[in-house]
């Protein structure tokens, strides 16, 4: 019955380091794929980020090649512009002067011929009030012969009529002699009134020859003074037009001038927008140093885990067969220590197994020799601290798959046992010092065998 139960303790001890060790190798394994899922995702993300960055220097060079072109072209289009600018307004600007002085000769000659106009018609206004004068007076002229004519007419019929009256009985007789004096008399008057009367016909007759003249003259100078003012009225026109074609210029010029200020506050847009690209492209490079050396970095410590993973197989690995080994030989002692003969042999080839672990702890294999080597000063340290880990739970295991129930007795080996490295699956136990010396030696005789004693009494309350 005791045999029963201490076999059923040996086996169940015995699932329970096993699952413990299989708990730990299964968080190493997802521990290694995690690591290998991150060091997927950080290739992915520097595939990715290189092929950004190639994009990104492709469309910066070609956003540079065009603002190059562009920034070249227009700045020649913006020195053409210029220079056709400056050009036209020179040009403008000589043809508006050559206008102004064609246009101040203009009005010179055109005020030079309009004074003379001007004197001229002057000139005819007098002569023209002279020749009203000279009519006037002509026609006062008229007016007295007129008047001097009637009234020798009424003296002369008067005379007539009284020398008739006076006369009337020698009219028969003188009547040929007045008739001659009458005839002589009448030759007289008339020659006397005809004298000066043939003179004021001639002046007369000058006078109108003058005014006709003059009449002509005024028409010739009305006309002259209409194509004169046709000609001001011309070249008003051609002032306005030029006047209106220096203002349309001005207007060129001005839109030309902001469209060369337009230009020119796109190329500085441009320009600062090139730096700003160029700045953009410094912090890209920047950041791209960053992210390779971060990659690198990175890469770096999964080469490193990669080489401490593999230690970890290996030592594993070897740790396993040794603990196969051990726990064959431990069993072997342990259960049938008086019978077997070579006791002392497997108790040698148990110690060298010992020895053997201590070197994998301490040394690594022929394999990792081969294998690539990235570790640092820093990560030597945890190495070692994890491999001694591995060692007193590979010691641990040992004991208490050979001898289960001591193992779970002895309060040395359990204070022992839960140290930093048993990744505290176990739970801790519970004991007590209160049991009688009969206690002890009881549970001790179940379980040493001849020759072994133990001086701790506990209880186990799991």
């Amino acid at each position: 019955m005791i045999k029963s139960t201490v076999m059923a303790d040996k086996n169940v001890c015995a699932d329970k380091e096993k699952s413990l060790y299989l708990t730990q190798v299964r968080y190493l394994d997802e521990q290694l794929e995690r690591l290998q899922l991150k060091c997927d995702e950080l290739t992915k993300h520097n595939q990715k980020l290189l092929s950004q960055i190639n994009a990104l220097q492709e469309d910066k060079k070609d956003i540079c090649d065009y603002l190059q072109h562009s920034s070249a072209a227009k700045d020649e289009k913006a020195a053409e512009l210029a220079e056709r600018l400056e050009v036209r307004l020179h040009n403008d600007k000589q043809k508006q002067e050559v206008l102004e002085l064609q246009l101040n000769q203009q009005q010179q000659n055109l005020q030079e011929e309009v004074d003379l106009l001007q004197a001229e018609c002057r000139k005819q206004e007098v002569s023209e009030q002279q020749l009203f004068q000279h009519l006037s007076e002509l026609q006062s002229l008229r007016k007295q012969l007129d008047s001097q004519r009637e009234e020798r007419e009424a003296a002369k019929q008067n005379l007539c009529f009284a020398e008739l009256m006076e006369k009337t009985n020698q009219v028969k007789e003188c009547w040929i002699n007045a008739r001659d004096d009458l005839q002589r008399k009448m030759l007289a008057a008339a020659e006397e009134v005809k004298t000066p009367h043939t003179d004021l016909l001639q002046e007369v007759k000058v006078l109108q020859h003058k005014n006709q003249t003059l009449w002509m003259e005024k028409d010739s100078v009305e006309r002259r003074t209409t194509e004169l003012q046709c000609q001001i009225d011309g070249m008003k026109k051609n002032l306005r037009l030029v006047s209106n074609s220096v203002s349309n210029l001005q207007q060129e010029v001005e839109k030309w001038r902001k469209r060369w200020q337009q230009l020119r506050v796109k190329v500085k847009k441009s320009c600062s927008f090139h730096h700003s690209m160029l700045d953009q492209e410094q912090t890209l490079r920047q950041n791209l140093i960053s992210v390779s050396e971060n990659h690198h970095q990175k890469a770096a410590e999964m080469d490193k885990l990669k080489v401490q993973l593999k230690e970890e197989k290996i030592c594993r690995r070897q740790l396993e067969e040794d603990v196969m080994e051990a726990v064959t030989i431990l069993r072997h002692i342990v259960t049938d220590s008086e019978t077997v003969p070579d006791a002392e042999q497997m108790l040698q080839k148990l110690k060298k197994i010992f020895q053997k672990t201590r070197s994998v702890v301490s040394d690594p294999t022929e394999e990792m020799s081969r294998g690539p080597k990235l570790q640092t000063a820093e990560a030597k340290p945890e190495r070692s601290s994890r491999l001694l880990c591995l060692r007193s739970s590979f010691i641990l295991f040992l004991l208490t798959a050979a001898c289960p129930c001591l193992c779970c007795s002895d309060p040395v080996f359990l204070m022992a046992r839960y140290r930093p490295g048993d990744f505290g699956f176990i739970p801790r136990p519970a004991w007590s010092l209160g049991e009688t010396e009969d206690e002890h030696q009881r549970q001790t005789n179940q379980i040493q065998p001849a020759g072994r004693k133990i001086h701790y009494s506990f209880q186990n309350k799991d």
